[in-house]
């Protein structure tokens, strides 16, 4: 694409024409070869036909004058829907932290949006310079069609006590209002999401056994404590 017109910026110019150039195909799936590498790409591919699509609707190109924009096939709607894909690293991961589906497709953004370099000139004119630090939330929501109201959960969901978070595997590039903030993926993240055998699953929950088993010395004291009187 040649156009420089940000979004919601009525002063910008607009260009007549989208151009672009080397779009990576959705991979195509063979029977009993789907695997965490093959959903990691399909989703990347996803995303970036979400973020030309969004830059030619923005600078009033019409859609079907873009090269290598298309609809979505059902077998590439398929590669994306994590719920058909327990076993693999998102749908894990997902299940663990009790993901909506509007989280994990966050989720998914932010992690293309931190590695795939071909997104960042187009992000960049849709949300000017600040996109270069990560993905916002409005941002997000331009790209996935998120109304008001969904935009204002998620903005709560990353500022809530958060494990994504709190552990590092989704940073906040800047300590600005939680609707204002841009978010990256860390590499862990990015790693395990793409099947990286090499590395462990990103977050484990650590739950407290039912019982709790203490030491003599810990007993005794218990002990001592629940025959004193407080009268």
């Amino acid at each position: 694409m040649t156009a420089t017109a940000h979004a919601g910026d009525p002063s910008a110019p607009c260009c007549t024409h989208v151009h672009h150039a080397n779009l990576w195909p959705v991979p195509r799936a063979v029977a009993g070869e789907l695997d965490a590498r093959t959903v990691f790409m399909a989703r990347l591919a996803h995303v970036y036909q979400r973020v030309i699509a969004a830059r030619a609707a923005v600078e009033n190109v019409p859609a079907e004058t873009v090269p290598g924009l298309a609809s979505m096939s059902v077998e590439s709607a398929q590669l994306i829907d994590d719920a058909m894909h327990a076993e693999l690293p998102m749908a894990r991961l997902a299940a663990k932290l009790a993901l909506t589906p509007a989280q994990i497709d966050l989720v998914w953004t932010v992690a293309a949006s931190s590695v795939d370099a071909r997104l960042v000139p187009h992000l960049e004119a849709l949300g000017g310079a600040h996109a270069r630090r990560g993905l916002s939330l409005a941002l997000h929501a331009l790209l996935a069609g998120v109304d008001g109201d969904s935009v204002a959960e998620l903005a709560h969901w990353l500022a809530s006590a958060n494990p994504l978070v709190e552990t590092g595997l989704i940073d906040a590039a800047e300590q600005m209002s939680p609707a204002a903030r841009a978010y990256v993926a860390s590499p862990r993240l990015v790693s395990f999401l793409s099947g990286d055998d090499e590395l462990v699953a990103p977050l484990r929950r650590v739950r407290e056994p039912a019982m709790v088993l203490h030491d003599a010395d810990q007993t005794a004291s218990i002990d001592d404590r629940e025959g004193e009187s407080y009268v």
